[in-house]
């Protein structure tokens, strides 16, 4: 996930996948993100159908 999104970066945590403390937070926070909105929108959208099912 990481090499993709910073290339940077990339090699570095391939390289230090098990001693990385400084830039673990980054790390986390990059990887979580995307799966974090998609999570967000598909929640929306079940409250969404819920409401608009339980009104009739």
């Amino acid at each position: 996930h990481f090499a993709v999104i910073n290339p940077l970066h990339g090699e570095y945590f391939l390289r230090n996948a098990y001693e990385r403390r400084a830039d673990e937070p980054t790390f986390l926070i990059i990887y979580i993100t995307p799966h974090f909105f998609l999570f967000l929108f598909l929640l929306n959208k079940a409250l969404f159908l819920f409401f608009l099912f339980k009104k009739n």
